[in-house]
């Protein structure tokens, strides 16, 4: 066995992971080493220190500083958070199309006809008074002439 395998199965036998067999092989080479035998018996020296030493007592005031760093963390992260679309740019955008549409629909269905105008018409009235059937709605017949212009006297 080399040295590096039985360092790493020094580690091993303390933490309860060598099998019977892998144990033995390390304590042949221990008996053979002599920088093994030393750094073994540091290593033991050191784990059972650490085993006997009790652990130190948390500080009082521990909790609220680990809750005030927490909340500090957060309101940095807050104060860095820009949402990219808020809701009104949301609602904004949403409606500026509704309007649109809705100003388009109601022009096409509400959109007024220009007056004619007066020279775009000459208007004639024939009236005739229909004596025969003597019914009054078909007395007077107006027909618009489109595209005649109206020519005066005066010229």
């Amino acid at each position: 066995m080399d040295c590096q395998l039985s360092r790493d199965r020094m580690s091993w036998v303390l933490d309860g992971l060598l099998t019977v067999e892998e144990q033995r092989q390390l304590e042949d080479h221990l008996r053979q080493c002599l920088a093994c035998r030393a750094e073994w018996q540091l290593m033991k020296a050191i784990h059972k220190g650490l085993r006997q030493t009790r652990p130190a007592p948390l500080p009082y005031d521990l909790t609220p500083i680990i809750m005030e760093r927490i909340r500090a963390k957060e309101r940095e992260r807050d104060a860095a958070y820009q949402p990219t679309w808020t809701l009104r740019k949301w609602l904004a955008a949403a409606v500026v199309p509704l309007f649109l549409a809705f100003c388009l629909v109601t022009g096409l269905f509400f959109r007024q006809e220009d007056a004619p105008r007066e020279e775009d018409y000459v208007t004639a009235h024939i009236t005739r008074t229909i004596s025969e059937t003597g019914s009054p709605d078909l007395s007077p017949v107006s027909i618009a002439l489109l595209g005649a212009y109206y020519a005066s006297d005066d010229q």
